[in-house]
């Protein structure tokens, strides 16, 4: 595979199965979609739009490309292909039928481009250098939009003390600022790959304004910062959807939140009672409306997992009915913020588990399960 081909398919892609927002007003409902498969290798996609669900089933024999709003989606043969078939996600009817062209020699390779209207990308024969782009909103082709790489908003070298060969730091959605790994040691070269950082502070920063909004605490009390800990990375800082909160484990036991926009640290002390006796996930997982994370505990390591929600207003936890062997990246919430998704098992179970104390499986043979947060208007 082409150097381009990569680059063109992870920029197009991955912002589609992405699950973390990058929003701020939404410019739709935030969605929770599944993908699972039954016994005769039919797909079936699934999306929750608030209360309404719609799903669409792709055949064995044929590959798909689902538009980022999901509202179309594209079909083709995987072998011998005679058409490219444009649908309606929602209604399931057929907008559009491009005849296969010998120009097109590449079966699946097609996709849906993050776009204010639903563009499809085609790849030609000219080694993968040439696409051919339709617009399904008025049915026929445009000129390509050329992909480019995100950027970030701020320079990452001027970031007062970031170690430059090693750098570790979260960006907050809709705002220009930053979560860092500062490096107090006097190490001079912050761009030597070979230096390695002893003493760090994690620090909320304004690139805009060169300032320092806060060190983040490492105790309830606030009395020590989050210094000399190599073992805390950028990988468990989590960010809640919109940017309000961040959420991050601390060595006293527990977790802390601090909440950016009021410039407070939320009382968590319902949480720290449950580390005692169990092995606590250090990732969390935010629910939509901002008001929940989840996390998971067990009593040992092999043991199976008890999911528990951390409501940030009443400072309270609640264990979710059942005991999961799963994994963090098979977790989602509900656009309602009201259960939780989780695939499990050894026929990967969809199951759906609600605070009010109710569990359901929704469908087996579960590829995989996420929430959707939309790009900003």
């Amino acid at each position: 595979m082409s150097y381009l081909r990569r680059l063109i398919l992870a920029m197009c892609l991955a912002p589609l199965f992405a699950t973390h927002a990058q929003s701020q007003t939404p410019r739709q409902p935030v969605s929770l979609i599944y993908i699972y498969h039954t016994i005769d290798q039919t797909t079936h996609l699934v999306v929750w739009l608030e209360q309404v669900s719609y799903t669409f089933s792709v055949l064995s024999n044929e590959c798909y490309s689902l538009s980022h709003g999901f509202t179309h989606i594209a079909i083709s043969e995987k072998e011998n292909p005679t058409s490219l078939r444009i649908y309606d996600f929602r209604d399931q009817s057929l907008l559009s039928e491009l005849p296969w062209q010998s120009i097109w020699p590449y079966p699946c390779e097609f996709w849906f481009n993050r776009t204010p209207s639903d563009r499809l990308t085609i790849l030609l024969s000219d080694d993968y250098s040439r696409v051919v782009t339709f617009d399904t909103t008025i049915g026929r082709e445009v000129e390509p939009i050329i992909p480019c790489l995100p950027s970030l908003s701020f320079d990452l070298e001027a970031l007062p003390g970031i170690l430059i060969a090693n750098p570790m730091y979260i960006t907050i959605p809709n705002s220009d600022l930053v979560i860092y790994q500062r490096c107090l040691d006097d190490l001079g070269n912050l761009a030597d790959m070979s230096i390695n950082c002893s003493d760090e502070q994690w620090v909320l920063y304004n690139p805009v304004s060169q300032t320092d909004l806060e060190i983040l605490q490492n105790t309830p009390n606030g009395l020590t910062q989050l210094e000399g800990r190599p073992s805390l990375t950028e990988l468990y800082f989590s960010v809640s959807p919109f940017g309000h909160y961040v959420s991050y484990p601390i060595d006293s036991g527990g977790k802390m939140v601090y909440d950016i926009l009021n410039d407070r640290y939320l009382e968590t002390s319902s949480i720290l009672p449950l580390e005692a006796s169990n092995l606590m996930s250090k990732d969390v997982l935010w629910s939509p409306d901002e008001t929940r994370f989840v996390f998971s505990i067990r009593p040992t390591w092999d043991a199976d997992s008890t999911f528990v929600v951390f409501n940030l207003n009443t400072n309270t936890t609640q264990a979710l009915l059942g005991q999961y062997r799963s994994r963090t990246w098979e977790w989602a919430w509900f656009p309602d913020s009201q259960a939780l998704a989780v695939i499990t098992g050894d026929n990967r179970q969809l199951y759906r588990l609600g605070l009010d104390g109710t569990q359901t499986l929704i469908a087996e043979n579960v590829e995989r399960v996420f929430t959707y947060y939309p790009p900003p208007q």
